[in-house]
């Protein structure tokens, strides 16, 4: 007989005395996210919630009382998680806003979340669950994927995925662990089926030839990182076209230098919450680009909301999550670069 799947982390409400559950459940988001009760008069605070990890990714699924979220500059600063978030709404709804902007989570919608950048929402009682990737996966296939950070998706493709994810928070606790890696690899396909779906449907563009020639070109830069000699002109000419249409293309991105900048930006800040490089932070800045420290602290502190020797003083010592089933989310993720 096999054994079932482990959970690497459950919170229940249930165990603690009722005056002390909300109390209990912000300590357990402190790592992450601020919490906070909703209305003037709460009804009874009830959280159940459970998360897997599976190869790279973490599942969590979880029947949540009302209540508002929000992950702020401190927050990332504090944490490091170099992830991204496909939150899935089960029952009820949840107000999400990044920046600006306002979006309305119904049933089996699913929201893109980075976790490098500020957000915050407001859900009624439900249930929900969350896919968490490492950036790098992600982006090893969809360069720049941050620009999607807060999109919402509705079609038959995300719905269906949406069920997927809630169906794995009902089920993973039955499965037994030899299904785990077929599991695992359904499950990230799928995502990155639902994910790459979204380039068809771009806010940018979405021309298919348009959206050829930016894939491409947003790879060449991903490999052109550490090059002194990048430029418009360089790129324009290793893409095989006209500075017209490069200026064309990342437009919406500010130009593609600035492009340029942020990639170069969160690759160094990767550098430094991975702590494998001994190279000094002006020694790194100076590979990437920067012409002095302090424009390169300026330009992270602007990016991220933190210095880059806080991102390298604050790290955390490497975990193996499995060892503490205590532990909390924060720690799980953390564990998935180890």
């Amino acid at each position: 007989m096999s054994l079932p799947v482990v959970t690497s982390y459950r919170f229940d409400t249930d165990d603690h005395p009722e005056q002390t559950r909300f109390e209990m459940w912000r300590e357990v988001m402190a790592a992450t996210h601020e919490v906070a009760r909703a209305g003037t008069t709460p009804e009874p605070f009830h959280i159940q919630v459970a998360a897997w990890r599976l190869g790279q990714m973490v599942v969590t699924s979880g029947q949540l009382t009302s209540q508002s979220f929000a992950r702020s500059g401190e927050n990332i600063r504090r944490d490091h998680i170099d992830h991204f978030g496909l939150f899935v709404q089960g029952s009820g709804t949840r107000h999400c806003q990044v920046g600006s902007h306002t979006e309305l989570l119904r049933e089996n919608n699913i929201q893109i979340v980075d976790f490098a950048q500020a957000e915050s929402s407001r859900a009624t009682a439900g249930n929900s669950g969350t896919l968490y990737l490492p950036r790098d996966l992600v982006e090893d296939v969809i360069p720049n994927f941050s620009r999607f950070h807060g999109r919402v998706m509705r079609d038959s493709m995300a719905a269906l995925f949406a069920r997927h994810i809630l169906a794995m928070g009902t089920s993973l606790p039955y499965l037994p662990a030899t299904a785990l890696p077929n599991l695992t690899q359904a499950t990230m396909e799928m995502a990155f089926a639902c994910l790459q779906s979204l380039e068809s449907g771009s806010w940018e563009m979405n021309s298919a030839v348009v959206l050829a020639m930016r894939r491409r070109v947003e790879r060449y830069i991903e490999s052109q990182l550490e090059s002194p000699d990048i430029s418009p002109a360089t790129v324009a000419y290793a893409c095989d076209m006209s500075r017209t249409t490069l200026y064309r293309l990342f437009e919406p991105h500010g130009g593609v230098m600035t492009y340029v900048k942020r990639r170069r930006l969160h690759r160094i800040r990767a550098i430094l919450i991975a702590n494998e490089d001994l190279r000094s932070l002006a020694g790194i800045s100076e590979d990437y680009g920067f012409q002095s420290g302090a424009h390169f602290s300026r330009e992270f502190r602007k990016e991220f909301g933190c210095s880059p020797g806080e991102v390298r003083g604050d790290r955390l010592p490497q975990i193996n999550a499995t060892a503490l089933p205590e532990a909390d989310l924060g720690v799980i993720l953390r564990s998935l670069h180890s």
